[in-house]
């Protein structure tokens, strides 16, 4: 297992080995937290809200495929996705 050494300002420069094991490079994100006394570091893909409701409407319609549906159907399947949305990225913060 490589040694690393934590920079001045905390910085911490991967080894190139670990970082092809997992697929990352330079300037992608990484979650960071503690877990047992142990550092732990998990590969992050950041995306915006737009896109995160137009997946999740997708999703949607996959269990609910397209129709003709009414106006107030449309809006409480809007306020659904938007909710899994908030749920997924926001509530478990």
């Amino acid at each position: 297992m490589p040694v690393i050494k934590l920079g001045k300002r905390r910085q911490v420069v991967l080894p190139f080995e670990v970082c092809r094991e997992l697929g990352i490079d330079a300037g992608e994100y990484l979650e960071v937290g503690v877990k047992n006394g142990t550092i732990v570091m998990k590969p992050k893909v950041l995306i915006d809200k737009a896109q995160s409701l137009n997946q999740e409407l997708a999703c949607l319609n996959q269990t609910h495929p397209v129709k003709e549906v009414a106006e107030e159907e449309l809006e409480a399947m809007t306020e659904k996705a938007k909710q899994r949305v908030f749920e997924r990225y926001y509530a478990k913060s």
